[in-house]
C-alpha cells in the first residue's frame, strides 16, 4: 500500500522504538477490525511523497543511522527488504555505508531468506525515477544514465567481472 510519508515513517525516522511500536501495535489493531485499514502492511508501507517513492519505514531509519531502530524493524516486525526507491537505493545498499558490519550482514541474511522465500524486488527507480544523481546504489539493478557517472562506471566493471560467481537467487545475486 502507498502512502505519503506517514507518522509511522517519521517515527522509524526521529522516534524511539517504543513510539514505533505503538503505531504498528495500533496499526495491527485497525487490521483486525477490516474496513479500510484491512489490507494495509504498515511496517512496510510504502511513501510517496516527491522525492520519497518507495521507502519503507526502515528507509528512513537507516538514513539517519538509526542501527537499533532497523534491527527492531527487522526482528520484532519482519520489514521487507526487497524493495528498491526511487532513487535505485535498496535497504541493504544503505546500510553498507550507514550501519555496521554486523548488521550489513544481517540484513543481507534476511535478504537472501526473503528472497529464497519466494519474495521478489519492487523497484521504484523503475516507476517513479526523478532523474536525479544519488549515492548507495545498489548495482544489482540497472543504473540509469543520471547515475552513471566515471565513478560508478568503474564499480559497476568491478561488480561485473565478480557478478557470475555470486550464489543467485531468483535472478538476483546475493
Amino acid at each position: 500500500t502507498e502512502y505519503s510519508k506517514t507518522p509511522i515513517h517519521n517515527a522509524a525516522w526521529r522516534s524511539s522504538t517504543a513510539t514505533l511500536d505503538l503505531y504498528l501495535e495500533e496499526g495491527e489493531r485497525l487490521k483486525k477490525l477490516g474496513g479500510r485499514h484491512a489490507g494495509i502492511d504498515f511496517v512496510n508501507i510504502i511513501a510517496t511523497g516527491e522525492g520519497n517513492q518507495g521507502k519503507t519505514p526502515i528507509f528512513y531509519a537507516l538514513t539517519r543511522s538509526r542501527e537499533a531502530m532497523v534491527r527492531h524493524l527487522m526482528e520484532r516486525w519482519n520489514a521487507h527488504l526487497l524493495v528498491v526507491n526511487n532513487k535505485g537505493q535498496t535497504p541493504v545498499s544503505i546500510a553498507l555505508s550507514h550501519l555496521s558490519e554486523e548488521t550489513c550482514a544481517e540484513m543481507i541474511a534476511r535478504e537472501e531468506a526473503q528472497l529464497r522465500a519466494g519474495g521478489s524486488f519492487v523497484n521504484y527507480r523503475e516507476s517513479h525515477s526523478d532523474g536525479r544523481k544519488y549515492g548507495d546504489l545498489d548495482s544489482r539493478f540497472v543504473i540509469d544514465e543520471a547515475n552513471m557517472g566515471e565513478d560508478i562506471a568503474e564499480d559497476m566493471a568491478a561488480y561485473a567481472s565478480i557478478r557470475d560467481t555470486l550464489p543467485n537467487v531468483n535472478g538476483i545475486p546475493v
